[in-house]
């Protein structure tokens, strides 16, 4: 805080500049030396010590510019050194300010700038605020612009006997909600009048244009998830409406739009058009075949298409790419083939290897299931079980320092002599499973950043929670057959022939696979050596792929093949598709 004050002698005003340091004041020398009569007070002060002098920057026109200040000691230093006669009464007047600024006048400017400050933080809250509500209005008033230039669009592009299933807003209520019209019409320019007579208001939305146009407008209005949401109050003039007004949110408006798309595509079918007109006929002479004194309750249920893949999909356009968080959709594909292409020019882009892209193409084009993962937290390493395109079952590894390794043919053979390439089960981990971006993740054998962080954190929650992995990356049936293979391994070891020894004394007092004492937890033994081994060790050992003894390195587990009644070594590779 500065604070300028005039000292008045013979006639002649000196302006006397003070710094306020909390409540130390500090006196401008080169002031202090006018008053006195010092043509150069630095040369004065020169041997002040660091607790009488400070030195205190301030930016001018001329850039910045550094001042040499007195504190009170090192000011009244200088006047005893100073011997003329304006000396004494300028001491008297720096005693009177101080003692003056301290009682009065320092709270009064403290006040004064804190109540500013708050002045200031008043006028940025309140001006933000006005900006914020330009804002909202603006932004109100585009999105009522865009809606209506989308209606306009619609009812001029749908009419001329064009068949479509429409969704309409009628208004928005008070409670938040939009009453929401679902209704057929072979000319929507010709029926929009009608609709804002009717209604008080009609603006249109989304349009489906469907051979079927009734049988779907009939099936919407019947979905479980969009009949509870019927208005059946008063909705204009008297007007009521019990089955094709609904009040909705933005969310409920989004999910109707989102049955719609998924269930067009199975009533715009020349097929299904062709069964349901000979349904429609089929009910119309068995009408006519009874007699007319009676009325019953012929129900024909309308055509689905099979499913011939025996698994669930959606119908119309089957691939989709999302962003990383899996809540933008940003392009849909017809199929594998043309999300492959485009992905195809995007890595080609980057200068991927042939023989990377090939591996890429196959991870597109073939299909690959994930059967079981285990993580270890405190070592963060673990695996993945994938089945490959022939059912082969192989190990998609991760360890602690990042390092990406598979056991399939592909890795240990060929790749072996190019270590810059992954195959195409670490391609599937990477880019399906931990859903990296193709985009910015290159493939490699050693992971870092957020690819390394992505597929550990799918490790960890797919090991806890198998659910957590979606639909396309892993099959109920092919994990259950995985583990009823495991399990009749694990029920062979679990035989009187794997019992384990007594521990006598020291021997054998470690395990073989965690280096653990064998007095903790369930034991095996070896039927060759006898030499114990934790159960839990085993099944982690077998399940590995290892069909040998830790110790002795014999070949003790078999397990009887059903096909030709013998007992034969389990088999490196578990193939789920036998």
């Amino acid at each position: 805080m500065d604070v300028f004050r005039a000292f008045v002698v013979n006639g002649k005003t000196y302006d006397v500049q003070m710094v306020w340091e909390d409540t130390k004041p500090l006196f401008r020398a080169k002031d202090v030396g006018d008053v006195l009569g010092l043509t150069n007070v630095r040369v004065s002060i020169q041997a002040f010590d660091q607790d009488e002098k400070v030195v205190i920057s301030s930016n001018t026109l001329g850039g910045c510019r550094e001042s040499i200040f007195l504190t009170e000691r090192g000011l009244y230093r200088l006047l005893m050194q100073f011997r003329k006669p304006i000396a004494r009464p300028f001491q008297k007047w720096v005693a009177e300010v101080i003692e003056s600024i301290r009682e009065k006048g320092h709270y009064e400017l403290r006040q004064a700038v804190e109540e500013g400050k708050k002045a200031i933080e008043r006028v940025r809250e309140e001006t933000a605020a006005e900006i914020a509500d330009v804002l909202a209005e603006q932004g109100a008033l585009s999105q009522r612009a865009v809606n209506e230039a989308r209606h306009t669009a619609l009812i001029n592009s749908f009419r001329n006997g064009l068949y479509v299933v429409y969704f309409g807003r009628i208004r928005l209520q008070y409670d938040g909600r939009w009453l929401i019209k679902i209704g057929s019409t072979k000319d929507l320019q010709d029926r929009v009048p009608g609709l804002v007579k009717e209604f008080g208001g009609m603006q249109i939305f989304e349009v489906f244009p469907v051979a079927l146009s009734r049988q779907f407008e009939e099936f919407l209005k019947t979905h479980p998830k969009i009949s509870k949401l019927a208005f059946k109050d008063v909705i204009h003039n008297g007007h009521r409406s019990h089955r094709e007004v609904f009040s909705m949110t933005e969310e409920d408006i989004q999910m109707t739009v989102n049955i719609a798309k998924r269930h067009a595509p199975a009533y715009n079918d020349q097929a299904t058009t062709a069964q349901l007109v000979e349904l429609e006929l089929q009910r119309y002479k068995s009408a006519q075949a009874i007699p007319q004194d009676l009325s019953p309750q012929i129900v024909v249920s309308y055509y689905v298409p099979p499913d011939e893949h025996r698994f669930t999909q959606a119908r119309g356009s089957k691939i989709q790419r999302y962003s990383e968080d899996g809540k933008t959709l940003l392009r849909t594909y017809p199929g594998c083939g043309e999300a492959w292409l485009t992905g195809r020019v995007r890595m080609e882009a980057r200068n991927l290897s042939p023989s990377q892209l090939r591996r890429l193409q196959r991870m597109y084009t073939e299909r690959f299931y994930v059967l079981h993962t285990e993580y270890d937290e405190a070592t963060q390493s673990g695996h993945f079980k994938v089945s490959g395109s022939t059912g082969s079952v192989y190990t998609v590894g991760l360890n602690g320092a990042g390092a990406f390794d598979c056991d399939c043919p592909d890795s240990i053979g060929r790749l072996s002599h190019e270590p810059d390439l992954i195959c195409k089960h670490r391609c599937f981990v990477l880019y399906k499973v931990s859903r990296c971006d193709v985009e910015t993740v290159s493939p490699s054998p050693r992971l870092r950043g957020s690819a390394l962080k992505r597929v550990r954190q799918r490790l960890r929650d797919s090991s806890v929670d198998p659910s957590t992995l979606s639909a396309n990356v892993s099959d109920p049936a092919l994990r259950a057959n995985y583990e009823r293979i495991v399990g009749a391994v694990e029920e062979l070891i679990s035989g009187p022939s794997f019992e384990a020894p007594p521990l006598l004394g020291d021997q054998a007092d470690d395990c073989a696979v965690c280096y653990d004492s064998l007095a903790e937890g369930a034991r095996l033994g070896c039927p060759d050596c006898r030499n114990s081994i934790h159960k839990d060790c085993m099944m982690r050992w077998v399940r590995s792929g290892k069909i040998t003894c830790p110790f002795c390195r014999s070949k003790c587990w078999e397990r009887l093949d059903p096909r030709t009644g013998r007992t034969k070594p389990l088999q490196f590779y578990v193939n789920v598709f036998v």
